[in-house]
């Protein structure tokens, strides 16, 4: 792509998320690829709506070295390392919307153990409702077999079937018995390394 298009590309767009409300005053910032060498990044603590496409700073993707009359945007490492790692990206937008700055705000340990809560409840949830699952395939063999309208043959055939269907739910559980663990592991592991 053409540098000053990039450049244009941009400041257009860094006024399209301010009117969106996708970014706040100078948060987020947004950067385009121009060739194989070479990206154009939103300056830092530059506002969008009086952002132009000359307030753009130029990066070399080989090396980190910027030009032009503003500091680039405190994480352009991210974007370098997007353009470095991933020859085919064209476009970076990292924004700080409202919401999502919000949770961010609250503290990862917070959140990490409203997961950790909510999913030990579905959890608990299969462990409660197995029973019923096994009940259910017994129930329906029982069902099968007194209506008289299968052979021998026929009811063996289905008894496997129901086991495999109620076996299902047990390996379901084993899953999210793991994924407890770990998730556990993961909390627990980032808390003590505080």
């Amino acid at each position: 792509m053409e540098e000053q298009m990039a450049r244009r590309l941009v400041a257009a767009e860094g006024k399209k998320l301010q009117q969106a409300g996708l970014v706040a005053r100078t948060w987020g910032n947004i950067s385009c690829r121009i060739d194989e060498n070479h990206f154009v990044i939103t300056p830092s603590g530059l506002d969008y709506e009086t952002m132009t496409a000359r307030d753009l700073v130029l990066m070399d993707i080989r090396n980190g070295v910027c030009c032009g009359a503003h500091k680039p945007s405190s994480e352009k490492g991210v974007h370098l390392a997007a353009y470095q790692i991933f020859p085919e990206v064209g476009y970076v937008i990292h924004t700080h919307q409202t919401y999502a700055t919000a949770i961010g705000l609250c503290g990862f340990e917070q959140l990490a153990m409203v997961g950790v809560i909510a999913f030990s409840l579905a959890t608990l949830f299969q462990l409660v409702t197995l029973p019923v699952e096994f009940n259910a395939s017994a129930r329906a063999v029982r069902s099968l077999e007194n209506s008289g309208r299968m052979d021998e043959a026929q009811i063996r055939g289905t008894k496997r079937v129901l086991t495999a269907a109620a076996l299902t739910y047990v390996a379901a559980l084993a899953l999210s018995l793991a994924n407890l663990l770990r998730l556990f592991l993961l909390v627990g592991g980032r808390n003590r390394r505080r």
